[in-house]
């Protein structure tokens, strides 16, 4: 199941590069992943958080802000962790989409929200 997720960040990842406007930015936080025990406590130490989604954007819109989408796998829902992540974003005003499983639910989240270049139907 993992595969096919890398798969969906991977081309979700060209499409970004490829369509967002100006005066937008992206990236990834690669939270998850298999750790050694040491390695997850140095992190957790400084400052990495449980639940982050997959890709935050950041806007000016004309004023700024920052939109939150996590990818999954078909039939894969959010962990606790991510929806308590999800709703303390929420409280800050981040426009959070839904679950996308594929580059056309992000297009279909982020079309009425940013005026994106070289989209294609």
């Amino acid at each position: 199941m993992r595969r096919i997720e890398e798969g969906i960040q991977r081309a979700v990842a060209d499409y970004l590069d490829l369509c967002l406007p100006d005066h937008a930015v992206w990236f990834h936080c690669p939270n998850g992943g298999g750790r050694s025990k040491a390695e997850a406590g140095a992190f957790k130490a400084q400052g990495v958080k449980a639940g982050v989604p997959d890709i935050l954007i950041f806007h000016r819109h004309p004023f700024p802000i920052t939109y939150a989408i996590e990818l999954k796998a078909p039939g894969k829902y959010l962990s606790p962790a991510q929806k308590d992540m999800k709703a303390q974003l929420e409280g800050c005003g981040v426009v959070y989409g839904p679950v996308c499983r594929s580059v056309d639910d992000v297009k279909a989240f982020l079309k009425p929200l940013l005026p994106m270049r070289h989209t294609r139907s």
